[in-house]
């Protein structure tokens, strides 16, 4: 029986926001080995990943392959 059930979607308990910015600039790197992805990862913090995705194709000219979110959320998952 469960006694209690928590839920951590605000980052109090847990900083997911963090490791999953730090997935996906270790998937970007990969993907994109020529572009240095760091000094702009700091623009994701609180965006949504949709938004961050197309500030990047606009400053760099680039194209997310299909399902780049869905592989870096199960790549966050294993990490996390």
């Amino acid at each position: 029986m469960i006694d209690h059930f928590i839920c951590d979607c605000d980052g109090v308990l847990v900083d997911s926001e963090v490791i999953a910015d730090c997935v996906m600039l270790d998937v970007l790197t990969l993907m994109f080995s020529g572009i240095e992805f760091a000094p702009v990862m700091h623009t994701a913090f609180g965006q949504q990943t949709s938004t961050f995705l197309a500030g990047l194709k606009r400053r760099f000219g680039i194209v997310m392959p299909d399902r780049f979110v869905d592989r870096v959320d199960r790549l966050r998952r294993e990490v996390a």
